[in-house]
């Protein structure tokens, strides 16, 4: 399994904590997947889908490089009469969550954790609902936000691996 699939299994399962006690606001019903769904697949709501996204490195001098991981966070929601609230209460527990769990451990056997998720919001993108010909507006609700995870990446390590695999 890749670093980048590690970090978004381990910040799918930090999201699962989201269970409507304090600090949170939402039940989250464990219902946080790190795979791709789109709205016509989900039967569950709310829902939260993580994948992740480009990836950049800042090489340094001094033999390692600091990775930068956008991760996609979906979030779908479906009300009758606050799917709009309920997106808003789901996003601000996504973000106290975040929060909570600054660190990130994505490989217990090798114990590598992530330096830090940046809540550097790059997008959001709120969906007001579907159009339905001949009915109107559906009440459902979705936004798409990505963060950045930043990751230390020790390149003695990787030279390492590549010199043996040579």
């Amino acid at each position: 399994m890749t670093k980048r699939s590690q970090i978004v299994i381990a910040l799918s399962n930090a999201l699962k904590a989201i269970n409507g006690s304090p600090p949170y606001e939402t039940d989250l019903q464990n219902q946080c997947f790190a795979k791709l769904k789109f709205w016509d697949e989900i039967n569950d709501f709310p829902s939260v889908y993580i994948t992740p996204g480009t990836e950049t490195r800042d090489y340094q001098l001094s033999g390692f490089a600091w990775g930068m991981l956008r991760v996609c966070v979906k979030v779908y929601c479906k009300d009758e009469d606050l799917a709009q609230q309920q997106l808003e209460q789901l996003l601000g527990d996504i973000e106290t969550c975040i929060d909570l769990n600054r660190r990130l451990i994505y490989d217990v056997a090798n114990n590598y954790e992530t330096a830090e998720i940046l809540i550097n919001i790059k997008t959001t993108d709120p969906d007001r609902g579907r159009i339905i010909e001949g009915i109107g507006t559906d009440p459902d609700h979705t936004s798409s936000t990505t963060f950045e995870i930043q990751v230390l990446d020790d390149l003695t390590f990787s030279q390492t691996t590549a010199v043996e695999t040579i």
